[in-house]
């Protein structure tokens, strides 16, 4: 995680923006963003033009920059993304205020978020700081005709590949090598990043 900008606002407000750079990013998040603070970030909504509520079209997307006051925060593991959902409290159309929206937050998207942090959220931010500089583990292991491999990240374990078929004697049988050499080209073409 990157931090690009931080200032006080009102009070004992600070308003931080922070540039997640992978999913662990997002997971700390989840504990960063809670109900009441206000989240911003440039997103696109569905606009509904006047002349169309003759019929529903659904709209048109036009991109725009929203503030929000959050109700929701979840962590999307399987589409890669962070959801801030709340009501629209500041943004670049006047005409869309007060409405629900959601922030679909990704890697390397700029979140601005205004609070009153408590210390505990502030070292956590750190520790994702710190985070990106830590190499990433993939983890093999293996069983008679079976092999797992797994990467460890702060998230918790995602499981990468795995091999199964029986080793050994028998007609449909493989040799161990053949396990190891198929073991030895996912290890070799893992990106443990993604």
């Amino acid at each position: 995680m990157r931090v690009a900008d931080r200032e006080a606002v009102e009070g004992d407000r600070e308003r931080i923006t922070v540039v997640p750079e992978s999913l662990d990013d997002l997971w700390h998040l989840t504990y960063v963003i809670e109900p009441g603070d206000l989240a911003a970030a440039d997103t696109t909504r569905r606009i509904q033009r006047d002349d169309d509520k003759t019929r529903d079209t659904g709209g048109q997307r036009e991109p725009m920059w929203v503030r929000l006051s959050v109700t929701d925060v979840e962590f999307a593991k399987f589409s890669n993304r962070l959801r801030v959902g709340g009501e629209i409290v500041d943004c670049s159309r006047e005409d869309q205020l007060d409405f629900h929206h959601t922030l679909n937050v990704e890697a390397h998207d700029e979140l601005t978020i205004e609070k009153i942090w408590q210390v505990d959220q502030l070292e956590r931010l750190e520790e994702a700081v710190e985070a990106a500089e830590q190499p990433d583990v993939a983890v093999a292991t293996v069983e008679e005709g079976a092999a797992h491999v797994h990467t460890v990240a702060q998230y918790g374990i995602e499981e990468r590949a795995s091999i199964t078929g029986t080793t050994g004697k028998g007609e449909f049988a493989r040799s161990r090598d053949e396990l190891f050499e198929e073991l030895t080209a996912i290890l070799r073409r893992l990106d443990v990043e993604a």
